[in-house]
């Protein structure tokens, strides 16, 4: 197909499921690429699904993380897409957060097996570019952000942690 060759689209609805009323204005803003975001689409194997306030995560436990991290004013990055040129190869991550807080820098991946479709070490090795840098990973099992009380003590336990770690402008 060649740019301003004419394509003929065929929408059929199924009309045995349920609609949203608004589906069509949803199409609407879909074509026309409104809404559009990298945010949540690092994999294109498994893209994030669920919406709140208008970011995507793959797991209520990340939304229950990003909740409970918002409460204590962390600055925060859910789902960034990060990229960088290699000289054997192109780096196009996404960790699930990245958090800033006084000069420092830290990666939180909620690890969970049903989100996630690597192992432990698989993700270390998709984010060491990003170690490469000076930026501390810290996991949390997902288990521990079933509630958003649970998230709440993760997340005290991730500042805790951030405070050990040196600012990035010293290192």
């Amino acid at each position: 197909m060649s740019p301003g060759e004419m394509v003929r689209v065929y929408i059929r609805p199924d009309y045995g499921l349920e609609y949203e009323e608004e589906w069509r204005e949803g199409l609407a803003c879909y074509v026309l690429g409104q809404g559009v975001t990298n945010q949540g689409r690092g994999h294109s194997v498994n893209p994030a699904h669920l919406e709140h306030d208008n970011l995507f995560f793959r797991s209520k436990d990340e939304i229950n993380f990003y909740k409970a991290a918002l409460e204590v004013g962390l600055v925060m990055a859910p789902l960034p897409v990060i990229v960088q040129n290699g000289v054997d190869r192109k780096h196009r991550r996404e960790p699930d957060f990245i958090l800033f807080r006084d000069g420092k820098v830290v990666i939180v991946e909620i690890d969970s097996k049903f989100s996630h479709i690597e192992t432990l070490a698989q993700t270390q090795e998709r984010l060491q570019f990003l170690r490469n840098q000076g930026i501390e990973a810290i996991h949390i099992d997902s288990g521990k952000c079933r509630t958003l009380e649970d998230a709440r003590n993760e997340v005290s336990r991730v500042v805790r942690a951030i405070e050990g770690i040196k600012p990035l402008t010293s290192r």
